[in-house]
């Protein structure tokens, strides 16, 4: 399961010359395979590392939930066996490992084990580890692209901590996930009640409320956005701004911050391996959280919610749409047991012992 996203025109037979575009005269990174290993196990989107036979030699948790396999047994595996077509696939892999492209985007598919075809973009570098030039992939279904008008090549480079929120139609902050506090330097308590537009430079928050009120009803993302902490400090985010459907006076949000403020060991010789994995994930990701609160219960009443994390929400966000444990663990490329521990933390959180329990209770606090 290898690769990810990019352009390709030619659909998912096959990838032309143009589609298989250079990126640069050198590789990503140079670095030691403990380091590699720590970045991908970091890293919450499907990546696999590769060698020129087109072994996979190192993987994460999210590819191999993407393919239906143990991550022990993705690993050894050749990455022709879970994407296709066949020989472009190993064309791929010979062609990025020998130097003749350092990296190129193209469209594949994924076949999960016992499962359907998945089409992906797929987008792929070379690295170099422990003096061994390898290729390093990540895959992002076609499903994913274009959320909220971005696709996943484009996004800045240094992306990585998320928050997600609901707000008035005023800005005013309702509620906020628990990353807050790392984020912007302000717990999530603190932050109800104040508006979003009033902790951005003011030309900034002049351009988030002409964008809002030129397309009201479509989602968007505002780059280097800065937001002041409590302490006076300036924080640079990027803000995703979504509507609530069938709501006009609500809107989600979410902000997206900084690697380096959370991962400082990054910055050194494998800096630019971990910001460039994670430019790749970070908006994706937060899109979908914001996607995923459709169905989330209103901040009135349920004090608690900013207790819980990012994640969090949108697990709570998907149980509240209908979706059961093995659906929503295969839409965020996680175990199925990971959604159970981050469902057993939010039961905790609202003083409940079961999924039953958790709807009912916030239903009832509803009415």
């Amino acid at each position: 399961m290898v690769e990810n996203g990019g352009g390709s025109d030619d659909a998912l037979t096959g990838v032309n010359s143009e589609a298989r575009e250079a990126r640069g005269g050198h590789v990503i990174g140079h670095v030691a395979s403990p380091d590699l290993a720590r970045v991908l196990q970091l890293v919450d989107f499907p990546l696999v590392v590769h060698d020129d036979t087109g072994m996979i030699r190192l993987s994460n948790q999210a590819a191999a939930s993407m393919v239906g396999v143990a991550l022990d047994e993705l690993v050894g595996t050749p990455v022709s066996q879970f994407v296709s077509p066949v020989n472009l696939v190993e064309d791929d892999v010979a062609d990025l490992v020998a130097g003749r492209f350092e990296g190129f985007t193209a469209t594949r598919m994924v076949t999960p084990f016992g499962g359907d075809q998945i089409p992906v973009c797929a987008v792929a570098y070379a690295i170099e580890v422990d003096g061994e030039r390898l290729g390093v992939g990540v895959c992002v279904p076609q499903s994913e692209l274009g959320r909220l008008g971005r696709h996943p090549l484009s996004l800045s480079k240094d992306l990585v901590p998320i928050a997600v929120g609901l707000a008035r139609a005023d800005w005013t902050i309702e509620a906020i996930s628990s990353e807050a506090n790392e984020l912007i330097g302000r717990q999530p308590a603190e932050c109800v009640g104040l508006r979003l537009v009033d902790m951005m430079r003011p030309n900034e928050a002049a351009e988030l409320k002409d964008q809002f009120r030129r397309a009201p009803a479509a989602p968007f993302v505002l780059q280097r956005i800065h937001f002041e902490t409590s302490s006076g400090r300036s924080i640079q985010v990027s803000l995703l701004v979504a509507p609530v459907e069938h709501a006009a006076d609500r809107i989600r949000f979410a902000l997206v911050g900084r690697s380096e403020e959370r991962f400082p060991w990054a910055i050194g010789h494998d800096q630019e391996l971990e910001l460039r994995l994670r430019r790749i994930g970070a908006d994706l990701r937060a899109a979908g959280m914001i996607d995923s609160m459709t169905a989330f219960p209103s901040p009135d009443g349920h004090v608690r919610i900013g207790q819980l994390t990012s994640k969090q929400w949108e697990i709570l966000s998907r149980l509240l749409r209908g979706e059961r444990v093995p659906t929503i663990a295969k839409a965020l490329f996680i175990s199925q047991s990971t959604v159970r521990n981050h469902l057993s933390a939010v039961f905790q959180t609202f003083g409940v012992h079961s999924q039953a329990e958790l709807i009912e209770h916030l239903r009832s606090e509803d009415n």
